[in-house]
């Protein structure tokens, strides 16, 4: 009966050292992209945090901006970083190794569209134009909210042909209600002083 027998119990011995093997050997390899990845990824953040002077030199040409590709080295790295952990994780929880692969991918594909989604968003961000708040001296706006003497309110005041809705301060002892018309006449900490305009003939926003 044992006679009968052994020659399965190796074969059965075999098969568990050869997957064992294969496990270890696809851990390892996905361990490997993971850490790499993890690394260049930092590293790359770290690198930029201390501003290269060469990354933007040549940022705008012809009113095009080609700072920003959806293929690029950190989009990648986002890639095999999503690849080679959840690799890592379903090697490591005996899952069969086909479907190990299938979910890293997919893994890796939505960390490389987190980051292009985060990046593009900061990109929409960064080119909002900067506000030249001494360009509202003189105009006379109208104001959002009711101002008490001296007080703090909001104003809408105009910036490039298009309206906005600023912090501005009542430079007077008068109480100024909502919606009426004001002057700029200073700016202070990002802040519109503000007055009753003499004038009542003057364009408002």
């Amino acid at each position: 009966m044992f006679s009968m027998d052994f020659p399965q119990y190796i074969t059965k011995i075999g098969q568990y050292l050869l997957d064992s093997m294969m496990l270890l050997t696809g851990q390892r390899s996905y361990a490997i992209i993971a850490f790499a990845a993890t690394a260049l990824f930092v590293l790359k953040l770290l690198l930029e945090g201390m501003g290269d002077a060469d990354v933007d030199v040549d940022v705008d040409v012809d009113g095009v901006d080609h700072s920003f590709t959806f293929v690029s080295l950190q989009s990648i790295l986002s890639f095999l970083m999503g690849f080679g952990w959840i690799g890592v994780v379903g090697m490591s929880s005996n899952i069969h190794s086909a479907y190990v692969l299938i979910f890293s991918i997919l893994g890796g594909c939505v960390c490389f569209a987190l980051y292009v989604g985060l990046m593009f968003s900061a990109r929409k961000l960064e080119k909002i134009p900067r506000v030249n708040l001494e360009s509202t001296i003189g105009q006379v706006c109208t104001t959002y909210t009711r101002f008490q003497p001296n007080g703090q309110g909001k104003v809408r005041a105009k910036f490039n042909g298009k309206l906005s809705i600023c912090d501005a301060e009542n430079l007077t002892s008068e109480q100024i209600e909502s919606f009426q018309s004001v002057r700029v006449v200073s700016v202070k900490d990002g802040i519109l002083g503000v007055v009753k305009p003499t004038n009542d003939g003057d364009p408002k926003c």
